[in-house]
Protein backbone atom coordinates (compact mmCIF):
# COMPACT_ATOMS: atom_id res chain seq x y z
CA UNK A 1 0.00 0.00 0.00
CA UNK A 2 1.03 3.59 -0.44
CA UNK A 3 1.57 6.00 2.43
CA UNK A 4 -1.65 7.81 1.50
CA UNK A 5 -3.63 4.56 1.55
CA UNK A 6 -2.06 3.62 4.91
CA UNK A 7 -3.16 6.93 6.45
CA UNK A 8 -6.70 6.49 5.13
CA UNK A 9 -6.78 2.93 6.51
CA UNK A 10 -5.56 4.17 9.92
CA UNK A 11 -8.40 6.70 10.03
CA UNK A 12 -10.93 4.04 9.03
CA UNK A 13 -9.69 1.48 11.59
CA UNK A 14 -9.66 4.01 14.43
CA UNK A 15 -13.26 4.89 13.55
CA UNK A 16 -14.19 1.19 13.58
CA UNK A 17 -12.48 0.51 16.91
CA UNK A 18 -13.55 3.65 18.79
CA UNK A 19 -16.71 4.75 17.00
CA UNK A 20 -15.19 8.23 16.58
CA UNK A 21 -14.08 9.95 13.41
CA UNK A 22 -10.67 11.38 14.37
CA UNK A 23 -8.10 13.14 12.24
CA UNK A 24 -4.69 11.64 11.56
CA UNK A 25 -1.81 13.92 12.44
CA UNK A 26 1.80 13.45 11.42
CA UNK A 27 4.42 15.40 13.34
CA UNK A 28 8.14 15.69 12.77
CA UNK A 29 9.95 16.45 16.04
CA UNK A 30 13.47 16.53 14.64
CA UNK A 31 16.59 14.85 15.97
CA UNK A 32 17.65 17.46 18.55
CA UNK A 33 18.28 16.53 22.18
CA UNK A 34 18.72 12.83 21.47
CA UNK A 35 15.33 12.19 19.86
CA UNK A 36 15.73 8.85 18.09
CA UNK A 37 12.18 8.55 16.72
CA UNK A 38 11.39 11.96 15.23
CA UNK A 39 8.15 11.04 13.43
CA UNK A 40 4.89 10.82 15.37
CA UNK A 41 1.68 9.54 13.79
CA UNK A 42 -1.47 9.97 15.86
CA UNK A 43 -5.16 9.32 15.37
CA UNK A 44 -7.37 9.74 18.40
CA UNK A 45 -5.63 8.10 21.35
CA UNK A 46 -3.62 5.79 19.09
CA UNK A 47 -0.08 7.01 18.50
CA UNK A 48 3.28 5.69 17.39
CA UNK A 49 6.73 7.26 17.23
CA UNK A 50 9.15 5.98 14.62
CA UNK A 51 12.37 6.75 12.76
CA UNK A 52 10.55 6.79 9.40
CA UNK A 53 7.04 8.17 8.75
CA UNK A 54 6.13 5.48 6.19
CA UNK A 55 7.25 2.56 8.35
CA UNK A 56 5.61 4.22 11.37
CA UNK A 57 2.29 4.32 9.49
CA UNK A 58 2.66 0.62 8.62
CA UNK A 59 3.38 -0.23 12.28
CA UNK A 60 0.40 1.78 13.55
CA UNK A 61 -1.80 0.14 10.93
CA UNK A 62 -0.59 -3.30 12.05
CA UNK A 63 -1.35 -2.43 15.70
CA UNK A 64 -4.84 -1.20 14.80
CA UNK A 65 -5.61 -4.33 12.79
CA UNK A 66 -4.65 -6.46 15.79
CA UNK A 67 -6.76 -4.27 18.08
CA UNK A 68 -9.76 -4.76 15.79
CA UNK A 69 -9.17 -8.54 15.66
CA UNK A 70 -9.04 -8.61 19.47
CA UNK A 71 -12.25 -6.58 19.66
CA UNK A 72 -13.98 -8.99 17.26
CA UNK A 73 -12.88 -11.98 19.35
CA UNK A 74 -14.08 -10.31 22.54
CA UNK A 75 -17.45 -9.48 20.98
CA UNK A 76 -17.85 -13.07 19.78
CA UNK A 77 -17.12 -14.38 23.31
CA UNK A 78 -19.65 -11.93 24.74
CA UNK A 79 -22.26 -13.03 22.19
CA UNK A 80 -21.65 -16.68 23.15
CA UNK A 81 -22.17 -15.79 26.81
CA UNK A 82 -25.45 -14.06 25.94
CA UNK A 83 -26.59 -17.11 23.95
CA UNK A 84 -25.88 -19.36 26.94
CA UNK A 85 -27.88 -17.13 29.26
CA UNK A 86 -30.77 -16.95 26.80
CA UNK A 87 -30.63 -20.71 26.21
CA UNK A 88 -30.78 -21.33 29.95
CA UNK A 89 -33.95 -19.25 30.24
CA UNK A 90 -35.85 -21.07 27.51
CA UNK A 91 -36.13 -24.28 29.55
Amino acid sequence: MSFDADIKAIKKLVAAVTGKDDNVSITYKGNAYGVSKPWSIKCGAREIDHENHEIGAIELLKNLKQELKDKIASTERQADDYRKVLGGMEN
